[in-house]
């Protein structure tokens, strides 16, 4: 096949990547018209930034906007089921909008295997596979680099086949932290580097405290597709719904200024 098109496959490609998939409230997703079908978008933080809190917060994003009526597969590696309903339930309301969800535990399910969740993927056919967390899955951690790159692959394959959102959080390394510093990037990612090259979206999240304030601040590292306008968000934290409900464009050299000033030894 030759690199050749024509001009109406120009419009239609012009027109396919200025499509919105999932509407959404947050400034970060619209950024790049929303998140997008069959690509991988990686979000990476350190250990106790606040990864759970932003994964509730894009599923109650996705879940509850009017527009938006998706079937949404939750895949949890550190938690049970029961755990997560609880933890979730404290921020959302009852509500029939998620039966549109389907969740599965590697703690629910010793003996689960890579098998199983690849047919699971492809039997429900989700409109959005949450992935939380793969450098923690019992597919991924302990493997070798060679593995871990084998499984990544794997599954941006399944998100393509299924035209399928793919929302993966990442832990960054243990050589990363707030008491350390310096600017968190793709290369901190706990294990194989594969991954953050397969991805078409990847996310730093940094969470840290200056002064009483907690500043949780994301910034989009890669957009592959997309032309974004604003790459760093402030994400205003909601202690009655434990998620970010709000976020706003900041510029980046606000969020210097504050992590300079952050609390450290």
């Amino acid at each position: 096949m030759t690199l050749y098109f024509t001009k109406e496959e120009q419009d239609s490609f012009s027109a396919a990547l200025k499509e919105v998939h999932f509407k959404s409230k947050l400034g970060f997703i619209n950024s790049t018209n929303g998140f997008r079908r069959g690509n991988m978008h990686l979000f990476i933080a350190g250990s106790g930034q606040g990864k759970s809190t932003l994964v509730r917060t894009i599923l109650r994003d996705l879940v509850f906007d009017k527009e938006n009526n998706p079937i949404i597969c939750v895949w949890l590696s550190e938690e049970t089921i029961q755990e997560y309903r609880s933890m979730f339930s404290a921020g959302v309301p009852s509500d029939e909008k998620l039966l549109c969800t389907n969740a599965q535990s590697e703690q629910d399910k010793q003996d689960i295997n890579e098998i199983y969740f690849f047919e699971w993927i492809d039997m429900l056919r989700p409109d959005v596979l949450i992935y939380d967390n793969i450098t923690t899955s019992k597919f991924y951690e302990g493997h070798t680099p060679k593995d871990q790159a084998r499984f990544a692959s794997k599954l941006k394959h399944a998100l393509k086949k299924n035209n399928c959102v793919g929302v993966i959080m990442a832990h960054a390394d243990s050589q990363q932290s707030n008491q350390k510093g310096g600017l968190l990037d793709m290369n901190n990612i706990r294990g194989a580097k594969t991954i953050v090259n397969l991805t078409e979206f990847a996310y730093m999240f940094q969470t840290f405290k200056a002064d009483k304030r907690v500043h949780s601040i994301l910034r989009i590292a890669k957009s592959r597709s997309q032309e974004i306008v604003h790459d760093t968000y402030l994400l205003n934290y909601n202690p009655l719904t434990k998620s970010y409900p709000t976020d706003t464009a900041i510029p980046f050299s606000q969020f210097k200024e504050a992590y300079e000033k952050r609390n450290k030894l």
